[in-house]
Parts: C-alpha cells; structure tokens; sequence
C-alpha cells in the first residue's frame, strides 16, 4: 500500500495545481475514528509514527485498498479545512464545528 496512488497522476496532479497557483502538498493520512478530536499526545503519537494530517474518512481508505488490489490507476485530493498541531489543541471549537 506504499505505492497505491500512480505515479504520472501525482505528477499530473502537481503540474496543474502549479499552473493554476494552487498551492498543493503531498503527505500521510492517518485515518482515525471519529468523529473525535485527536489530544496533542495523540498528535505527537501520530506525527512520530509518520503522519502529515488525520481524519475520521473509513470509506476512503477501503476505496484506495480495492483500487490499488483491482490494479487501477488512481490519485486522491483532500482539502483541509481545519489545523491541528501538537503543539497546541484543535483549532476548532466544538460548538464552532456543530454549527458547520
């Protein structure tokens, strides 16, 4: 599952957000039930283990383990509403987040 996204859709994926002044990064995404927030200790935990940004999207993960199995080409795009480091807590407040 190291390798589940194709290569030339990454690539093609980042030439057009560069053309279009998008700014994109690349990262690990630890899936996480949910819906919680993730404890600073827990944002470090996941940070050392090698993750970039965490979510509770359970569908995501088993689409990109049935793609990657069945050998189809295929690329993911999330966009991040919300930071969270573990340096701080959550930026957002819960009552803020029942309203979205």
């Amino acid at each position: 599952m190291s390798e589940a996204y194709d290569l030339k859709l990454r690539s093609l994926a980042r030439d057009v957000a560069e053309e279009l002044g998008i700014q994109l990064a690349e990262g690990v995404y630890s899936m996480q039930t949910g819906p919680c927030y993730e404890s600073v200790t827990e944002c470090k935990l996941l940070r050392l283990l090698g993750a970039d940004v965490t979510g509770e999207r359970e569908e995501t993960l088993s689409q990109i383990v049935v793609v990657a199995e069945n050998n189809v080409k295929s690329d993911i795009l999330f966009v991040l509403f919300a930071s969270c480091t573990a340096a701080h807590a959550c930026s957002l407040k819960f009552d803020i987040a029942l309203q979205e």
